[in-house]
């Protein structure tokens, strides 16, 4: 995945690790999912970017806090390449990471793609 590829509303495949993950120890998110470019600013160094990505889930969101999430539409799952079943955009927490040094949790689709696609404006 390039540079260029890192831009907001880009849906890419990330391992993303949970506020709750990382308070419990851990240091790597446990799966691959789906994640929406927040921001990609520019870092001192030519060619790297400080990148932060919201994690797309299918729990339904807490009934206590239920504007940490923003639902995303069907239609806009099927264009993305998604599974059909309810999933939700997480912004109460967002993963930050240092591409490509730390990068590494961006992986490929099966298919070789490095991204899903990009939400379109007020697609939501």
């Amino acid at each position: 995945m390039s540079a260029a590829d890192l831009v907001p509303g880009r849906v890419v495949p990330y391992r993303y690790l949970w506020a709750r993950e990382r308070r419990a120890g851990l240091v790597e998110g446990r799966k691959l999912r789906p994640c929406v470019v927040l921001f990609a600013d520019e870092e001192m160094a030519p060619g790297s970017r400080i990148v932060g990505v919201l994690a797309v889930t299918h729990s339904p969101p807490d009934p206590e806090h239920p504007g940490g999430t923003i639902e995303l539409p069907a239609t806009v799952k099927a264009r993305l390449g998604l599974d059909d079943a309810p999933s939700w955009i997480v912004v109460s927490e967002f993963n930050r990471f240092t591409w490509p040094e730390s990068g590494y949790d961006l992986e490929t689709l099966p298919d070789g793609r490095g991204s899903h696609g990009a939400l379109s404006p007020g697609a939501l």
